[in-house]
Formats: structure tokens, sequence, C-alpha cells
């Protein structure tokens, strides 16, 4: 079964708070991903490596086939 909500309940605002929320939540975003790109950098690289790490290895042989 699924259940379906709003996870947010957004109040209703004037056009000049949402543009003024708008503006303020994209330079956040930009200043956030500015100050941790080394990190998120390196994270997508380790798990690319990770990943690709997966695919080189060899299953297993199972004995009971």
């Amino acid at each position: 079964m699924r259940n379906d909500f709003d996870r947010f309940a957004f109040p209703e605002m004037s056009d000049e708070a949402v543009m003024a929320l708008e503006h303020f939540l994209e330079e956040f975003f930009v200043a956030f991903q500015n100050h941790y790109f080394g990190q998120m950098h390196r994270y997508y690289q380790e798990l690319g490596q990770r990943q690709h790490d997966d695919e080189q290895m060899p299953l297993p042989l199972d004995p009971s086939f």
C-alpha cells in the first residue's frame, strides 16, 4: 500500500515573498555547492570507482550447481 502525502505543507504567500524565498534558496544552493564542491566531487569519484571495482570482481563459484 502506498501512502501519498505532501511532505511539505507550504503556506500561501504573496508573489513578492515567493520570489524573495526563491532567490534566497537559489543563492544558498549555489553557495553550498561552491563551499562543498571538493567533498561532493570526491564522493562521486569514489562512488564511481567502487562501482567500477564491483564490476571487475569475479563472481564466486557455487559448487552446489
